[in-house]
């Protein structure tokens, strides 16, 4: 499969709930700028239960979306990694900028 058809595919993918992701991150990164660091494994927490729920949500909801991306090679076990991924990257680099421009 050619890598840039792969990379638009997993982006469509995580397209498909990234407003939702973005926003509990933004949540995440309010709380850490307000209570600092020690509040970290509670919005940490609260970031893992909120991609548990867009998990179900996602894997009830576009249950035959995910024929799409079979058809065109890619597991739903490898979608959902590179979208996690992707989420926890931001995840952290938003946190990260948001201790540092505190």
């Amino acid at each position: 499969m050619q890598l840039l058809k792969f990379f638009r595919l997993s982006l469509t993918f995580y397209k498909s709930f990234a407003l939702a992701s973005i926003a509990i991150t933004g949540f995440c990164i309010f709380l850490i700028r307000k209570h600092g660091l020690g509040a970290f494994s509670t919005v940490f927490g609260f970031k893992i239960i909120g991609s548990i729920v867009i998990f179900y949500f996602i894997a009830n909801y576009k249950k035959k979306e995910f024929y799409y991306y079979r058809n065109h090679g890619l597991s739903s076990n490898l979608l959902w990694i590179i979208a996690e991924s992707i989420d926890l990257s931001l995840f952290f680099l938003g946190i990260s900028l948001g201790l540092k421009w505190k």
